[in-house]
């Protein structure tokens, strides 16, 4: 319960005349947000929770300029149009933990398909950077950033708080969650330990009338973590953090559409008539230690991050051309017969593993000249293994077709860099900003190929194709490449309450070997981003809110795209896009009690360069709509006594989307309809007792939230129906 859940530099109290509240780390340093030269919205955890968002897909709406891509794996942030539409090849848009990077680097092992989500209640802000953060950040944050800020233990007293909530959706069933911490000093004011848990499960709502199941779509997600905090003197800090999340999804939200002129439900409403229901499960393992030490001419921080990720995706083979191949062409080869009704399934297990360490020195704020040096090491071990199978209709896997195919990608990858950026106040209104990163990435791929059916494979290939065949083990193949990123911003404050800035940012996704058939390229180039923004940004005096506008010119160059040769896809480089638009948000406190906090984003995201078969000049960029926006109004009254009532409405509004692009051979376009979801709240609160009542999708909505067609037909994930439920939380 309180104000708006995004801050773009609004003060959180009421009326509070106080324009530097609102703190963030966006530049590895801690600054008022009005005072930051680049697009960034803020949103306080303890908000997001108490709205019942505790995903990125809940509260992307409220950011400008971000989408989410949720058609493969756990789903994929998307800032300023930068995706294929396919999840296809590394991410372009960065996870940060504390400023330590996680996801994978790599094209390979799902690297854009797996994105970090943490739950708020581990949480005290998450950040959303717009626009290539290479300089500060590094590689894969070719659109931006999403930036999480762990929650710190308490150094002194005993600090803890419980949230529970029951839900039931409409055509479907019952879920809920609950979210508890405690937090405590172990030794006043040098040492505090903070320990948190959750387990969300949301109930189904998509029946399977081939197989006679309902609520096949239903989800639970569920984590631990811990930190430690110490103090040895004022100088000296050390935050121990370590979590683990399970996701387990047990078929996406998905219905198959029809192709053509009639885009609707193949099966009817909320139905996916298949054997083989995609499914997704996920299991993070993360550490983090933070050391730093306050000289008195600057700041030592050392930063030292593991991961490990292992996932376990399936999907439905069964349509399209790979299973006319794989069942009707390869026998005609000497491979396996398969039974009818023929059935495949696709199953990607995927392990990943990642180490870094960051060693900076950042100069006090306040002086003329601020600077940040540092250097950078991360070390990559991935492996994803691609199985095609034959299954029987309660999806038992025949002996001699599982697998049919197979293929196996161990890769590893190695980042060796070094950054710096300084700030010098020309005059007293006027900064200037500029940074550097430079590095090497150095990278290993190995390719196995196998199954009951890989020698008709090949021989399909010779004989016919005239082409040659899959190596059964093609070795360690290995690449080196060199990178190089800029910043430079123009700073000027026209008064404590508003400012102004230009801004030129570049970043970059590393290339590496491709996969080893004839007709792709040995290997492909990185893409690289430069953006050009000018923003304006006032905090209003007296806190009775802010204002945000933005305007952009987003060039992408060399594009990483997925190449088809022999049956199989890789990758190569072609194309160029670009993407022009602003995107805009005004906070208001009218009265007192009363907060309303609106977006708007306007963006023209479009091929300018195109490659033969992958897309066609003038095709709009996937998942990035021309308008998009959100409204929400908070109001909160006293009540009798010493009770406190609170009503919030929240609306979003996300314009026509293309799942793919359009002038794309391999992939097909769905172009997805527009929306406009309501959200309510009403609730009251005593003390530290906090009892809501909510319901999401208010009017029901049909919302296509996104499209996968690579397997032969549209899989339309669909918004959930009217949800209704109750929360109860409780602090002290």
């Amino acid at each position: 319960m309180g104000s708006a859940v995004a801050q773009t530099g609004q003060s959180e109290g009421d009326g509070a005349d106080a324009p530097d509240d609102i703190v963030v780390t966006a530049t590895k340093r801690s600054e008022a947000l009005i005072d930051v030269p680049a697009a960034v919205t803020s949103l306080n955890a303890d908000k997001l929770m108490a709205a019942g968002f505790t995903s990125f897909k809940d509260f992307a709406a409220l950011v400008p300029g971000l989408q989410i891509n949720n058609n493969l794996g756990g789903g994929v942030p998307v800032i300023r149009g930068l995706t294929q539409g396919a999840d296809i090849g590394g991410p372009t848009t960065g996870i940060v933990v504390d400023g330590a990077p996680f996801g994978i680097s790599s094209a390979y092992s799902n690297g854009a398909q797996d994105s970090l989500d943490l739950d708020p209640i581990d949480l005290e802000r998450v950040e959303v950077l717009r626009g290539p953060q290479g300089t500060i950040f590094g590689a894969n944050t070719l659109g931006g950033l999403i930036s999480y800020t762990l929650r710190k233990p308490s150094l002194d007293g005993l600090e803890a708080s419980a949230r529970g909530e029951i839900s039931d959706t409409k055509f479907g069933e019952m879920g809920g969650s609950i979210r508890a911490s405690v937090s405590g000093g172990l030794a006043p004011g040098r040492a505090g330990l903070r320990v948190s848990g959750y387990w969300e499960r949301q109930g189904g709502y998509i029946d399977n009338d081939l197989t006679g199941e309902s609520n096949v779509n239903s989800s639970k997600r569920y984590g631990v973590s811990a930190s430690l905090l110490l103090k040895p003197s004022d100088r000296l800090t050390i935050l121990a953090a370590a979590f683990q999340q399970h996701v387990n999804i047990d078929g996406r939200d998905v219905v198959a559409y029809n192709v053509g002129l009639d885009p609707t439900p193949r099966n009817g409403q909320f139905r996916y008539n298949e054997y083989v229901v995609p499914s997704y499960k996920r299991r993070t393992s993360a550490g983090l230690l933070t050391v730093d030490y306050e000289f008195d001419w600057a700041t030592f921080t050392s930063l030292t991050s593991y991961q490990r990720v292992k996932s376990f995706q399936v999907l439905n083979g069964t349509r399209g051309s790979l299973a006319r191949t794989v069942s009707q062409t390869l026998p005609l080869f000497g491979g396996p017969a398969f039974p009818t009704p023929v059935i495949l399934s696709l199953d990607f297990p995927a392990t990943n593993q990642r180490t870094t360490q960051e060693f900076r020195l950042t100069s006090p704020n306040g002086g003329r000249f601020e600077w940040m040096v540092g250097v950078f090491h991360n070390d990559e071990k991935n492996r994803l293994l691609t199985n095609v199978n034959g299954v029987t209709p309660d999806l038992s896997p025949i002996p001699s077709l599982a697998p049919t195919l197979f293929f196996d990608l161990p890769t590893d990858l190695k980042e060796y860099s070094a950054f710096a950026n300084g700030t010098y106040s020309l005059t007293d209104k006027l900064d200037l900003t500029l940074g550097v990163r430079v590095g090497t990435i150095k990278q290993g791929f190995r390719q196995r190929f196998g199954g009951s059916a890989a020698a008709a494979y090949n021989l399909l290939l010779t004989s016919v194709l005239q082409a040659l065949p899959t190596p059964a083990d093609t070795g360690r193949v290995a690449s080196k490449e060199s990178f190089e990123t800029y910043l430079a911003t123009l700073t000027y404050e026209f008064s404590p309450f508003a400012t102004m800035y230009a801004r030129y940012a570049t970043g970059f996704r590393p290339g590496g070997p491709n996969l080893v058939v004839n007709g792709l390229p040995r290997s492909f180039e990185a893409d690289e981003t430069r953006n050009y923004e000018i923003g304006f940004k006032s905090n209003f005096p007296g806190g009775w809110g802010s204002a945000e506008l933005i305007g952009y010119y987003l060039d992408w160059r060399n594009i990483q795209v997925t190449a088809s040769a022999q049956g199989l896809s890789g990758y190569a480089n072609g194309g160029r896009a670009r993407n022009m638009g602003f995107e805009g948000s005004l906070i208001l406190k009218p009265a007192a009690g009363l907060d309303i906090a609106t977006t708007l984003a306007y963006a023209d995201a479009t091929i300018r360069e195109a490659r033969a078969g992958v897309a066609a000049r003038g095709d709009r960029l996937p998942y990035t709509p021309r308008w998009s926006g959100s409204l929400s109004v908070t109001y909160t009254q006293p009540l009798a006594g010493d009770w406190e009532g609170l009503v919030n409405g929240v609306a979003r509004f996300v314009g026509d989307r293309h799942g793919a692009l359009a002038g794309s051979t391999s992939t097909a376009d769905f172009l997805l309809d527009g929306y406009t979801m309501l959200d309510a709240r009403i609730g009251v609160r005593k003390g530290n007792v906090e009892l809501g009542l909510f319901v999401r999708n208010l009017t029901d909505r049909r919302a296509e939230l996104s499209a996968y067609t690579r397997q032969g037909f549209p899989w339309v994930t669909i918004a959930r129906p009217r949800t209704i439920g109750m929360s109860l939380g409780y602090s002290f």
